[in-house]
């Protein structure tokens, strides 16, 4: 029972689940969650809604993005994904999240000032 209690503060720390979240999901009162942490048992019904949250939670999100493209920059991008053996869309995936992680990187390098390491 520890363990669990252990693993579900543990997990909503990360992913920044608050005790009214809990509460809000299972159908309870924040007062009940509080005594989870505190003294009381999990229930087991409760458990394993609680596992089955984490679980969906955790799992990646799709999102549909939609773009206009010229003729000319669609032709450039399908070129460019049939070299790596891609279809344009896996290739427009990659590339964005490249661009994300630098836009990530600069967010960081400029909220310590613009300072390296």
């Amino acid at each position: 029972m520890e363990k669990f209690r252990d693993e579900l503060k543990s997990w909503m720390k990360e992913s920044g689940k608050s005790r009214d979240w809990v509460a809000e999901k299972l159908g309870v009162g924040k007062r009940t969650v509080d005594s989870w942490f505190s003294y009381k048992q999990i229930p087991e019904k409760k458990q394993k809604l609680l596992r089955e949250l984490m679980e969906k939670e955790q799992q990646p999100k799709q999102v549909e993005i939609s773009m206009d493209f010229t003729p000319e920059q669609l032709e450039m991008i399908r070129q460019a994904a049939a070299l790596r053996g891609e279809t344009p869309g896996e290739w427009c995936e990659r590339a964005i999240k490249a661009l994300t992680a630098v836009s990530v990187a600069l967010n960081d390098y400029h909220r310590v000032g613009g300072k390296g390491g």
